[in-house]
Order: structure tokens, then C-alpha cells, then sequence
């Protein structure tokens, strides 16, 4: 954000001054696929750095920025690709805002940083810019805030019990896109989150078939090769096992999947979700990550998949009891 805005000072989002205003926003990995995601939703704003001279770009941005915020992490690693890039944010923290809702531990000191522990990070957003600081929706903010409440609480099926004001805020942004865009677009969101496996992800979902375990409460699975696939590919294949097989079994209060990391060798993500009271983030702390009590992801250093795997389970089993 091309703008300085001293400590103190209320930001005027009606003023001249957010003519002014030159926002980037970036991503490191391609977006969701159009099937993916609303089909009024925009991405064109979105520079995507994949290569080499994007990410170039990327560090020339972060050192002529005057704010910087990062949103859906607290981790610098996380936020960006690569080392280096993650260092240069270390060494400008002095203009860095965070906007996170997991439970993990930090260890940077932000300019600014706003942590609350609710369902989504686009929950948080929305409280912070629409309710508190009274900015102005647009349809693209809707669809996009709307999007992302239903998409990380996988259609409100991860919601605290202490969140029943969410379903205010889902009724304010419908009312405003009833009257903008009027149309079915709770309706194409659903419809967009609705996992669907493409014939190139079968023999990874058959993997994770064969290689499905239950056990004690929990059932989980692993990736063992990429399978030719691209991160987006193998996420939706392990999503589908997630969602729409484990979380169906009645029986089990745990269920995860493991999968090699694209980018970085001997790592193993894993994605771990539990039903009720079971706090699975704990876990996923222990191993680089965090997330929320009911579903969490982290990072497990191994030799194989199947070695990160059992790793996993035997470190959940003690708390499917």
C-alpha cells in the first residue's frame, strides 16, 4: 500500500486520499480452478509469482511498500515462497500488519497484528474493515467475504459454539448482494464447493484407498508420489477423501491425510480434522503448523510418506480415547 498511515490516525476510506492508494495483492500459487470457486468472483487483480522474475518482483514491492499485510498466516515462511523472501519480511517488520485466526505460536512483533481464533480468516476480515472500520462493500468484496466464511468452515460445518454472529454477517452481505447482484449466488458458492474428482486424480484418490486405515476412533491415509499432479490437484483429491469419505464414518472422531510437500523434499503435509471437543491443532503445533480445534494442518519431516503417516497416528491416538 502505497500510502503512510501514522499510528493513531483514523484511515478515511471516503476521503481523496484512497485515490491514492496502489495495492498489490499476491499469491504464490495458481488460484482455484473456475469450477472451483464462484463463477462471479474475479481473480484478475491477483498477481500470481510463480517464476523466478516474478518473485523478483515480489521483493522489489515488499521494500518500496509502505504497509504490508499478511492474511490467513502469522508466519513469514508461510506467507511467501522461498528464504529469502521470508527474511526480507523479517527485516521490515516495522511496516507489516497481520491478519490470522489460527492457533500457532508467533514469533514476529508486526507493526500491527490481529489474532483472534474465530472460523475463517475472511470472518475476521469482515469484522475488522466492514464492521469496525466501516469500509464500504463492493460485489467483489461480498462474493469474496462470503466465499471464504463458507469455503474454510467447509459450508459452516467448522463453527465454535460461541460464533452464532456469523450468521449475521452471512445475512448482511446477502442482503447487500441481493440488491447489487441479484441472483442464485449462495447457490453457485455451494455449488463450487461441492468436491469433484477429475479423471487425472483417481489413481491418487485409489491410493488413498488402499492405503486408508481405521483404527481406535481415527481413520486416515497417505500420498505416497505426486502422481504427475499439481499442488491444486492433489489438495482437491485429498479434500474429496476428507470430506466426502472419512468425515462420513460415523465411527471416527479423527480422520487425516498425509501428502508429500511439492517444494521442499522429506517434508509431508498433513491435514488432520476431529469432530466435538477433540483439539487436533495441538498436535499439528508440535510439527510446524496450527490451525483451529476441528481442523488443522502442519508439516512433518520424514523419510517417507508412510513414515509421516504413522507418525501422525500414533501421536492422535492418545487423544481419540
Amino acid at each position: 500500500v502505497k500510502e503512510k498511515n501514522q499510528v493513531g490516525h483514523k484511515l478515511d476510506t471516503h476521503n481523496n486520499a484512497s485515490k491514492h492508494l496502489q495495492i498489490t495483492p499476491i499469491i504464490f500459487e495458481p488460484p482455484l480452478e473456475q469450477s472451483q470457486r464462484p463463477s462471479k468472483l474475479d481473480v484478475s487483480p491477483l498477481f500470481i509469482a510463480l517464476a523466478e522474475e516474478d518473485l523478483s518482483m515480489v521483493e522489489q514491492k515488499i521494500k518500496q511498500a509502505d504497509l504490508i499485510f499478511i492474511v490467513d498466516t502469522a508466519s513469514y515462511s508461510r506467507a511467501v515462497k522461498g528464504e529469502n523472501l521470508a527474511n526480507l519480511l523479517a527485516s521490515n517488520q516495522d511496516k507489516i500488519v497481520i491478519i490470522d485466526h489460527h492457533k500457532t505460536p508467533v514469533t514476529s512483533t508486526p507493526f500491527l497484528m490481529f489474532r483472534t481464533p474465530v472460523a475463517s480468516c475472511a470472518q475476521l476480515i469482515y469484522e475488522i474493515f466492514v464492521k469496525n472500520l466501516k469500509v464500504s462493500l463492493t460485489i467483489q468484496s461480498a462474493i469474496a467475504s462470503l466465499f471464504g466464511i463458507l469455503g474454510d468452515t467447509q459450508m459452516l460445518r467448522f463453527l465454535s459454539t460461541n460464533e452464532f454472529y456469523v450468521a449475521g454477517y452471512i445475512e448482511d452481505i446477502l442482503s447487500y448482494l441481493n440488491k447489487e447482484l441479484p441472483g442464485k449466488i449462495l447457490t453457485d458458492i455451494a455449488e463450487s464447493l461441492d468436491l469433484k474428482l477429475d479423471l487425472i486424480s483417481i489413481p491418487v484418490f485409489q491410493e488413498m484407498v488402499k492405503n486408508l486405515r481405521i483404527k481406535q476412533g481415527i481413520a486416515g491415509t497417505y500420498i505416497s508420489k505426486t502422481y504427475g499432479l499439481n499442488a491444486q490437484q492433489l489438495n482437491i483429491a485429498r479434500l474429496f477423501m476428507l470430506y466426502s469419505v472419512l468425515s462420513k464414518i460415523k465411527e471416527v472422531k479423527i480422520y487425516f491425510t498425509v501428502r508429500p510437500d511439492l517444494e521442499k523434499k522429506g517434508i509431508f503435509i498433513g491435514s488432520l480434522r476431529s469432530k466435538g471437543d477433540i483439539d487436533i491443532s495441538k498436535i499439528a503445533q508440535k510439527y510446524n503448523g496450527g490451525g483451529h480445534k476441528n481442523a488443522a494442518g502442519c508439516d512433518v519431516e520424514a523419510k517417507s510418506a508412510k513414515q509421516a503417516f504413522e507418525i501422525l497416528f500414533n501421536e492422535l491416538k492418545g487423544l481419540a480415547k
